[in-house]
This record gives structure tokens, C-alpha cells and sequence, in this order.
């Protein structure tokens, strides 16, 4: 028995090993190679780029996978090209289930490059691609690559940009998306990447421009994205060769001769230019104005400096302007009239009369500092006691710089954005009256305006939540200041307090807006956001915003309803909170378990939710938890502190009891009782008639009661017979309903009912009746005897013999009658 037993256990052993072999062998994949060859030709060594290349191999509908390197293909040995090779099924398993990773239908991407430092590859970088669907044989074989090298780079630069032009790559296998473009000041890096290229154009051109490049060395270099999944790229590891570029300034004049505002040059003076660096001759033209002067060029060795000859003499007492133009040498940038000396400018000619040469403000300005003095400067000194001035009434005065600079003074200021016009007159030391130079004489000027402000955003009516980030927005101007030029400060008031939002905001624009990250102290109805904007002029505009509400108050549920154990099936849910609410983030925020098909609806100013629901709740216990999420109705909303959570229970719905119940009496011991059955519960949900199990039904002879049960089950129906009752008795009934889950409903309304009364005692009732109306009529036939009158005597013709009397039946005697004579018998 015992050997019968080791046996039968060294099978069952046997069997074991041979099931977990089974597991094994059949969770060992089996093999699949990916395979192809790679360009350009079959030449072995490393002349050849495709040889010292590796291989990367990954899925594109499937990204979370880790790509796959082979870190050196198949060299070509001069007959075949070089290939590549990966065993995706027994070389990538999953580690839990040792499920093959790649399977048919997935859809593979090779890309191969050749890199500088490997495999021994000290060339440019190359790379290529190649693509497929995995299938169910063993190998699958992708389509041949030909491997290029990646784009040369080509820069373009202007001031403050390089422009980064290439050749796409062919990309025969088309897996060439865009390319990423890396920036460096120095051609050893460290490079970061900038950007991506547009799409690929195959063998087409392709750029990037880099814009807010300042003075110096510039450096780029390029890799290539292949497809991966439809929002990112396999980037190559090789990069294109770098190239540099050196961004330099913009020229400009150092100096003139004759200089800006210049009075009294000789008229044969040559006009000499200076600049800051070698410029293009064939780029720089000169303009003179008025013209009728032909200048001649020479330039110095340096090309720095032009000097402009001319045969013909400036006119005496002309003012001439001259605007200069050109491109440098090198970064060939125009000249830059902002910095150095003016360009253009202007001078006078010598001029035996005085001239005005200089204005301040000049003519035609705008935005002039309201109490700005008025300065006249003149070609030669003055006789001051020849000057007048009109145009505004000036109450002070000076001259300096030998009488050649006038000042005028003023206590009252210019009216806001008033236009005057002012005219000088006078003679200098020697008699020589004043005479147009130039500058206009009259000329005008505008006094400035207050910027103009106005407030956009925060609206009337908003909302706003305390701790969060909101944007202010408003216009500024027209002005004579740029808006760019004013200075802006944001304030606010409020009944929690006052506080600055920004100060000294400058270089703003117009429209603008400042992101204001509002005050978690402020719980306030009354906010008011008011903006002042300063020009260089030194005038205020301001504006306020209307107002508007900062809520920092976190909102409560103030109650919830239902409550209890037992709660009806149709109740609806009831929440209130302490402020108006955000409508989709309260309801997102409240679940009910278990789960409940409802609807929404707010009322009280967005305070009260009322959840109503089509379909009754189950019998059982809910849970209604409204979370963190709801917020309060501000922007974007301040949200509950802490959840707020309660239960209820819905208790099987009470019916409600039978209705128009009624009765009739067939005999004196029996009362019949009828009623309708009900159809709903006392919550208003139907009742269906297979709940009802019956009803109960007791008897009094008291509306009050006692009562006496009649039915010791539910009676089915909805009729009663009650028997053995005492005739002529008026009883008392009420009626349960009674359901299969044996809840009962309240009693009916107790209604009365009588017996009828027994025939036998009907009989006696008749007879007593008749008797009483027999002697009834006896005693009144009585009555009228009694009161009859005596009858008159008869005539002798009328009186008859008497009739003789019967012997056998003896004459009575009459009695008299009442009123008559007396008589006797004859």
C-alpha cells in the first residue's frame, strides 16, 4: 500500500515539472528580427558613413516604450551594403509576463546616424530612416535607407537678427517632421536648443530666424526630428557642423562742420562728416535744403570720413539743412540717426542782419510743459532794447550769452492744450533789423494736455476673490507724451482699507493691462481701482474704475436637508449656503451615494440648491457629501474649508389608506362594507396593486371606540361582510391597507352603518298599529253620536202604522232622545 502511494506521488510530481516546463517554454517568445541595409554604396571602411553608424529602434503608436540601440550596424564589405538588425521578440519581453513587447501591426522607425567621436567616426554627422509594419514572420524587412549628411547651415544677419537657412534632407523613407535649431556664443558651446524649424521640405529650402540678437558672436547648429507619436520627435544625437556670425552696431555721425544750429559760416566752407566705423561710399548720399548747391565727395582711407567741396557759395543768411544716408562696410547697417550728433541738421550762412537760429519749444511742438520758459537764441547780439515779443503775455526777462539768448519767463501757465503763436522783432547792436533764418519767426507752439485715462476692467458688478490674480486694463491718451513715455501708478480703496497696487510703472503701452494679485484681506463690496498717469510734462490724468466686489470670506452650508431615518422616497434635497454660489462648481462638487439620476436648480440669490430627482430613492441610507471644490460665486471663487458631509435614511413609503368607503345592510344581522383602493403612497409615488396585500377592518359601536378587530389576516378585495349584528344597531367601521411588506397605512375615517329591524318584530309593530287606529276611529264615531240634534215630530200623513214587532225577537225600548219630549210606549 505504501510503495502504491510513493508511486502515485512521484507521478503527481512528474506531472507538476512538466506543467511549470510548459509555463516556461511557452512564455519564452520567440525570435523576430527587424532587418534592412543602408546607403550610399557598398564600399567598406570608414569612407563609407553608413559603416561606423548605430541603430535606433522604436514604435510610434506605442511612445511609452523605450527606443533600442544598436550601437553599431553591420559594416558594408564591398558587395552588400551595410545593414542593420534587431531581434524585437526574445530581445524585448516584459519582465512581469514575459509577453513579447512589439507585436504585429505595430509600426516601427529605425533611424541611423553616423556621429563624430563613434565607432571611430571623426567625419561631418549623417543620418537616414527607415519605417514598417511588424507582421507575423519571423523577419521583417524594412526598406533600404540612404543615409545623408546633415544640412550645412547658411547665416544671414541684419541688426538684431540672424536668419538660418538650409537644404532639407531628401529623406527617401519621408520620416523627416522638422528640425531643432541650437544657439551658442561660441562655437565649443554650450549650445541650447532655440526652436524647431517649419516642416520638412525634402531637398527644399528651410529656415529659422532668430530675432533679439545683441552685439557679438553668434553660433548655430541644427538636428533632425524624426515622426514619433503626433506630438513629439525622435531628435538625432548628431548635429550639422556650427556656423558663426558677428553682429556689430549700427554706424552713426560723431560729428559735422559745420555743426547743428551753426550761424554765420563761411559760405565756402566745405561740409565735413565724421562716422563711427568704415562705411559703404557707394551706400552714403547727402540731400541739401534748399537745393542749388552741387557738392563734390572725398573720403579718407579709413572710410570714416567724408568731406563734401562745392564751387558754388551758400547764399548769405540761408539756413541750410543737411540729411546724410549710408550703409557701414561690415554688417552693412544704416546709419542710426538716434545716436552721435543730429542727423539731419542745419546751419545759416553768414548774415550781416541778425536771425533767429534756435526756438524753445521749436516750431510746431507739442505737449510743452505748461510752465516752460520761451528761449530765443539769435545769430548775433541784439539791441534789447529793439526786442518785442507778442503772442502771450511774458512778465519776466533776461538775456545772457552777449545778448545773443533770450528768456522769457512766466508766472501764469500756458492753458491746457492751447496753441500760441509767437512773433520777435528787434535790431542788432548796429542798426541791422531782424530778418528770417532758420527757424520760423512767428512760430507756434501747443501746451500739453493731461494724459486722458480710462478704466476698462475691473467692471461694475464684479466679483472678485481675495488671494487671486485679476487684471486691471485701461487707455491712456490722446497725449503730446508717447504713451510709452508716461509714468503709471494703480491704487485702491476699499471699506477694508486702502493700498497701493503698482507704483512707477513705465514703457507701458495703450491699451495695457496689469495683473493684480489682489489682497486675501480684502472683503470688501465697495472696491474702487483708480489709475493716475504722469507725462514728461509733468501733468496727471486719472481715472477709477467703477465699483466692484473683493469677496475673501470662505463660504459655509448653513444647512442640509433631509435628515432622519425616515425620510420619504420623493423628498428632494435642500442645501443652503451662507453666500451666492458658482453654479457648476458647487454641483461638480457634491456627490450622493449611492448614485442618483437629479437635477439642479438655484433660488435665494444662488444660496439655496435644491436636487430633485424623477425617480424615488431606494429604501436605504444616502450620503451626500458637498467637497472642497464648490466655490463661493466671486472669481474664480473662494472654496469650503473642509468638506461637509451627512446621511439620511429612506424608510419604505407609507400607503395611504382606502378611500370612499361606504356600506349597505341586507338583513337585520349583516352589514356589507365597501372602499377604493388607494393608488399611492403618502409621498405621492404610485402604488402598485400587487404591493397591496389586503387591508384591515374594525368595528365599534362608538365613533371613539373601543374597536374590535374584524380580520386577524389582511383581508384580500375590497369588500366586507360583517354578520351575527344586532338588528336595527348602528355600528362603526374604519379600514387599513396592509402591504406585502406589511407596512400599514393610517385608518380611515370611522363611518357609521346601521342594521334593518327584525321582521317578526315589524308583525307586532303593524298590529299595535291597527289597534291604535281602530280605537282611534271608535272613540271618534263616539264622539259624533254624542253630538247629534234630536229630530223634528212627524206630520199625521207622514207618521206610519207601526210595524208589528216579531215575536221572536222582543222590542227593546227605545230611550228618549236628548232634547226631545218625554214618551212612553203605545
Amino acid at each position: 500500500m505504501r510503495t502504491k502511494l510513493l508511486i502515485v506521488l512521484v507521478v503527481l510530481g512528474l506531472v507538476a515539472v512538466g506543467l511549470s516546463a510548459m509555463d516556461v517554454v511557452r512564455a519564452i517568445p520567440l525570435p523576430h528580427t527587424v532587418e534592412g541595409s543602408v546607403g550610399p554604396n557598398p564600399a567598406p571602411g570608414l569612407g563609407n558613413p553608413s559603416n561606423p553608424a548605430s541603430a535606433v529602434y522604436y514604435l510610434t503608436n506605442r511612445n511609452n516604450e523605450t527606443p533600442q540601440v544598436k550601437a553599431d550596424i553591420q559594416d558594408a564589405d564591398g558587395v552588400n551594403l551595410a545593414t542593420h538588425g534587431m531581434d524585437v521578440g526574445s530581445g524585448w519581453t516584459d519582465p512581469l509576463t514575459l509577453e513579447p513587447i512589439w507585436k504585429p501591426g505595430d509600426e516601427v522607425v529605425v533611424v541611423i546616424e553616423t556621429v563624430r567621436g563613434n565607432n571611430g567616426w571623426n567625419g561631418p554627422n549623417w543620418t537616414t530612416s527607415s519605417d514598417g509594419i511588424l507582421t507575423t514572420l519571423n523577419v521583417d524587412t524594412l526598406p533600404a535607407a540612404n543615409i545623408e549628411q546633415i544640412p550645412t547651415l547658411a547665416l544671414n544677419k541684419g541688426p538684431a537678427w540672424v536668419d538660418v537657412t538650409w537644404t532639407g534632407l531628401a529623406d527617401g523613407n519621408g520620416n523627416v517632421v522638422n528640425y531643432t535649431v541650437y544657439r551658442a556664443q561660441s562655437i565649443t558651446g554650450p549650445w541650447a536648443m532655440i526652436g524647431r524649424s517649419g516642416p520638412q521640405v525634402p531637398s527644399g529650402p528651410m529656415s529659422y530666424n532668430d530675432t533679439g540678437r545683441a552685439q557679438g558672436t553668434w553660433c548655430y547648429k541644427i538636428a533632425v526630428d524624426y515622426r514619433d507619436t503626433a506630438t513629439t520627435w525622435y531628435t538625432t544625437a548628431g548635429t550639422s557642423e556650427g556656423s558663426c556670425v558677428a553682429i556689430g552696431r549700427a554706424p552713426f555721425i560723431t560729428s559735422t562742420n559745420p555743426i547743428d544750429t551753426e550761424a554765420n559760416v563761411v559760405v565756402t566752407t566745405s561740409v565735413v562728416v565724421v562716422f563711427s566705423e568704415a562705411m559703404n561710399p557707394g551706400t552714403v548720399t547727402w540731400v541739401i535744403a534748399p537745393p542749388g548747391i552741387t557738392f563734390v565727395a572725398s573720403w579718407d582711407v579709413p572710410l570714416t570720413t567724408l568731406t563734401l567741396t562745392h564751387a558754388v557759395p551758400f547764399t548769405q543768411c540761408q539756413a541750410y539743412t543737411m540729411t546724410i544716408t549710408g550703409r557701414d562696410a561690415d554688417d552693412n547697417f544704416p546709419l542710426d540717426p538716434a545716436q552721435g550728433v543730429p542727423n539731419p541738421w542745419t546751419f545759416t550762412a553768414f548774415c550781416p542782419s541778425p536771425q533767429i537760429t534756435v526756438t524753445s519749444p521749436a516750431d510746431g511742438a507739442t505737449g510743452v510743459r505748461r510752465t516752460s520758459d520761451v528761449v530765443v537764441t539769435f545769430s548775433k547780439a541784439m539791441n534789447t532794447g529793439s526786442v518785442t515779443v507778442t503772442g502771450f503775455t511774458f512778465d519776466g526777462s533776461g538775456w545772457t550769452v552777449g545778448n545773443t539768448v533770450l528768456t522769457l519767463t512766466h508766472t501764469a501757465a500756458f492753458a491746457v492744450g492751447a496753441t500760441y503763436t509767437i512773433t520777435v522783432a528787434g535790431q542788432d547792436t548796429v542798426g541791422n533789423p531782424l530778418i528770417p533764418g532758420p527757424v520760423p519767426n512767428p512760430w507756434s507752439f501747443t501746451a500739453n494736455r493731461p494724459p486722458a485715462v480710462a478704466v476698462s476692467s475691473p467692471a461694475a458688478g464684479l466679483d472678485w476673490t481675495g488671494g487671486s490674480a485679476h487684471d486691471i486694463a485701461w487707455t491712456m491718451g490722446p497725449d503730446e507724451t508717447p504713451t510709452n513715455q508716461l509714468v503709471v501708478w494703480i491704487n485702491y480703496t476699499s471699506s477694508s482699507g486702502n493700498g497701493v497696487v503698482a507704483s512707477l510703472l513705465t514703457s507701458r503701452p495703450s491699451p495695457d493691462v496689469y495683473t493684480w494679485n489682489v489682497p486675501g484681506t480684502i472683503n470688501a463690496v465697495n472696491v474702487v481701482v483708480c489709475i493716475d498717469a504722469a507725462d514728461t510734462a509733468g501733468d496727471v490724468g486719472n481715472a477709477c474704475s467703477a465699483q466692484f466686489q473683493v469677496d475673501s470670506t470662505r463660504p459655509t452650508v448653513v444647512s442640509a436637508t433631509p435628515t432622519g431615518t425616515t425620510v420619504a422616497g420623493t423628498a428632494n434635497i435642500v442645501i443652503t449656503f451662507s453666500e451666492a454660489m458658482g453654479r457648476a462648481a458647487t454641483v461638480a462638487a457634491i456627490t450622493i451615494a449611492p448614485a442618483v439620476t437629479n437635477t439642479t436648480g438655484w433660488t435665494v440669490g444662488d444660496t439655496v440648491l435644491t436636487i430633485s430627482h424623477a425617480t424615488a430613492f431606494t429604501v436605504g441610507t444616502y450620503t451626500v457629501t458637498v467637497g472642497v471644490g464648490a466655490r463661493d460665486a466671486s472669481a474664480p471663487g473662494n472654496t469650503l474649508a473642509t468638506p461637509h458631509q451627512w446621511s439620511f435614511t429612506v424608510a419604505s413609503p407609507t400607503p395611504n389608506p382606502p378611500s370612499a368607503v361606504t356600506f349597505t345592510s341586507a338583513s337585520a344581522t349583516t352589514i356589507d362594507v365597501r372602499w377604493t383602493a388607494p393608488t399611492t403612497y403618502t409621498d405621492g409615488s404610485a402604488l402598485s396593486a400587487s404591493d397591496i396585500k389586503g387591508y384591515y377592518i374594525e368595528r365599534s359601536t362608538s365613533a371613539s371606540g373601543p374597536w374590535t378587530n374584524l380580520t386577524s389576516t389582511a383581508r384580500a378585495g375590497t369588500t366586507f361582510q360583517d354578520t351575527n349584528l344586532a338588528a336595527g344597531t348602528t355600528y362603526y367601521y374604519h379600514v387599513q391597507t396592509v402591504l406585502v411588506n406589511d407596512r400599514v397605512s393610517a385608518w380611515t375615517t370611522p363611518q357609521s352603518g346601521a342594521t334593518l329591524v327584525a321582521p317578526s318584530d315589524l308583525t307586532w309593530l303593524w298590529i299595535l298599529l291597527i289597534i291604535i287606529i281602530v280605537v282611534i276611529i271608535l272613540a271618534a264615531l263616539l264622539a259624533w253620536r254624542r253630538k247629534k240634534p234630536a229630530e223634528a215630530p212627524a206630520t199625521p200623513e207622514e207618521a206610519a202604522p207601526p210595524e208589528p214587532e216579531t215575536p221572536s225577537e222582543p222590542m227593546e225600548e227605545s230611550a228618549p232622545e236628548e232634547g226631545g219630549e218625554g214618551g212612553g210606549s203605545t
